[in-house]
C-alpha cells in the first residue's frame, strides 16, 4: 500500500505470503485490502484537515452514490458535524467507502470580499447486480447530483430504487410515508 499499489497487486502479494493450507479466501483478502486502503486514505485526509482547522467549520459525511452502498452508509450520507464535535470513525465497516468532506469557512469569513463557489455535483452510478470483487461490474447508468443519497434515490425509477440497499419493501414504506429517512 505504501508503494502506491492498487488492489490487484496487493491481493496478489498477500496471496503469495499465505500457506497452501490457509483458510483465507481471495474475497477476504480483497475486503482487507479495500478496507485498509480506505482507512489509510481517511487517516491522511484527517491529518490534512487537522493541519488546516483554522479555515474549517466542520465536516460532512459523504457516502458513495450507487446501488451497492449499504443501508447504514446510505442513511448517514450528508450528516454534518461541527469542527470539534465527535463523529464516527471511518471506515465504519469492511469495504466502507465513506469519507468526511471538510466544510470550509466562507470567503467572506476568511476576509475575502468574493462570493463562494457553487456546490459541486457528485457522481452516481447504477451497476449490474452481483459481486464486484476486484473487477467491477458493468456500469449501466451514470449521472451527477448535488443532493444526498436520499435525494439521489428519490430521483431513480422504481426499478432502480428496488436495486439499492433501501430495497423494494423499504421503498414502499417510504413512498407511503410509513417510515421517514430520518
Amino acid at each position: 500500500m505504501k508503494e502506491g499499489k492498487g488492489i490487484r497487486p496487493i491481493v496478489k502479494s498477500m496471496t503469495e505470503l499465505l500457506d497452501e493450507d490457509s483458510a483465507v479466501t481471495k474475497r477476504e483478502l480483497i475486503t482487507l485490502s479495500r478496507t485498509y486502503i480506505q482507512a489509510a486514505n481517511n487517516g491522511a485526509r484527517d491529518a490534512v484537515y487537522k493541519a488546516n482547522e483554522d479555515i474549517l467549520k466542520g465536516y460532512k459525511r459523504l457516502s458513495t452514490l450507487d446501488n451497492r452502498t449499504c443501508l447504514q452508509c446510505a442513511l448517514c450520507d450528508g450528516i454534518e458535524y461541527g469542527l470539534h464535535e465527535e463523529k464516527p470513525d471511518l471506515p465504519c465497516h469492511p469495504r466502507c467507502r465513506c469519507l468526511y468532506l471538510p466544510k470550509t469557512k466562507s470567503f467572506r469569513e476568511l476576509g475575502l470580499n468574493i462570493d463562494d463557489l457553487p456546490e459541486a455535483e457528485r457522481p452516481w452510478t447504477i451497476r449490474k447486480d452481483g459481486n464486484i470483487d476486484m473487477g467491477g461490474k458493468k456500469i449501466e447508468q451514470v449521472g451527477q447530483t448535488k443532493g444526498t443519497f436520499k435525494d439521489w434515490w428519490e430521483s431513480l425509477s422504481d426499478e432502480d430504487k428496488a436495486r439499492t440497499s433501501i430495497g423494494k419493501a423499504r421503498g414502499e414504506l417510504l413512498k407511503e410515508g410509513l417510515v421517514k429517512w430520518e
